[in-house]
């Protein structure tokens, strides 16, 4: 059974241990800002589409019916986006959604997390819109993320990890939040690698070639686990090539996981941070939830009930949005 602990500890223990960093350090204060990727010329490839992300969100969990943290996110997500449709992929319904012949033959035999990540390219790529982990809290709409795009001529738009990333030339792209328009030449080019690395090759032969290649170090950067991540290491092969691809990329550190940073990475100070404390006017635009944070989270709300009024969280779930955001 896990160890009960109470509110007012946790509420202490963040208190305390942010005394070691000056006051505004774990607030959010500055907009995100966008890294520009410009891949080498591809002979005749066809310009960057920049029109408009479809108002869509898709997302995949691995059961009929989401825990309730998963769901509280996903309503979330339609507090903050109303005009949107929202997919959540499962073992049920993915034929709903990809074409008849296009689904690998041993598909339901893959790890939950590598048919979730075969199908966001294949989605994105097919249908365009957003993905979106199910673990991701937005406190905005996510509008913010297609004008930076378009602003910048690029097909895409999206995260990547500075901690994994050696070479500021090739920045490690996320899967866990994306959007591009259907057809966006990158995302095509990274579905094909994708699937090729994990149907066609396998995925521990794919990476022992790569690393008996000359540039193998250099693909794979700082990526923590490429078995696991084989997703990131299908996005850097692409990358690398000339491809003319255009895609604009917010920092993960600044964005997504700013909390998780400012807070040295610690569980036990993110909770009480989100949900224990009053927030700031201008949070994070989003919030992304890692797998241990994730049932972590689930145990406190279990415990404690939901997020105090005025956090980040709770404001959040309430379809309250950043003032930045506001009409």
């Amino acid at each position: 059974m896990p160890q009960h602990i109470p509110a007012f500890a946790l509420r202490l223990a963040y208190r305390l241990l942010t005394l070691f960093k000056p006051p505004g350090a774990t607030r959010y204060t500055a907009p995100p800002h966008t890294v520009a990727f410009s891949g080498a010329p591809a002979g005749q490839a066809a310009p960057a589409d920049t029109g408009p992300i479809p108002p869509t969100i898709w997302t995949y969990w691995n059961a009929d019916t989401p825990e309730p943290l998963v769901r509280q996110c996903i309503d979330n997500w339609k507090a903050h986006c109303p005009g949107f449709q929202v997919h959540v992929l499962n073992a049920r319904n993915v034929g709903d959604f990809v074409a008849p012949g296009d689904l690998p033959p041993a598909f339901a035999s893959l790890h939950p997390t590598k048919q979730s990540d075969w199908l966001r390219l294949y989605v994105v790529h097919r249908f365009g819109g957003y993905w979106l982990d199910a673990t991701i809290l937005l406190t905005r709409p996510l509008d913010w993320m297609d004008a930076q795009r378009r602003a910048g001529g690029a097909e895409f738009t999206g995260f990547y990890l500075d901690g994994f990333t050696q070479d500021a030339g090739h920045p490690v792209v996320e899967s866990w939040a994306f959007g591009a328009p259907a057809g966006s030449a990158f995302m095509a080019a990274w579905q094909r690698e994708f699937h090729h690395a994990l149907v066609e090759a396998g995925t521990e032969d794919y990476l022992a070639r790569l690393r008996q290649q000359e540039d193998g170090a250099a693909v794979l950067q700082g990526i923590a686990d490429p078995a696991y991540l084989l997703i990131h290491v299908a996005a850097q092969r692409v990358l690398r090539r000339p491809n003319g691809f255009r895609l604009s990329l917010f920092r993960a550190e600044d964005t997504a996981f700013f909390y998780q940073h400012a807070l040295w990475w610690k569980w036990y100070l993110l909770y009480p941070r989100l949900c224990l404390v009053p927030g700031e006017p201008e949070p994070a635009p989003l919030i992304k939830l890692r797998g241990g944070e994730r049932r972590h989270f689930a145990q406190m709300f279990t415990q404690h009930g939901d997020a105090v009024p005025g956090s980040i969280w709770q404001r959040a779930c309430a379809g309250v949005p950043g003032l930045s955001a506001r009409p």
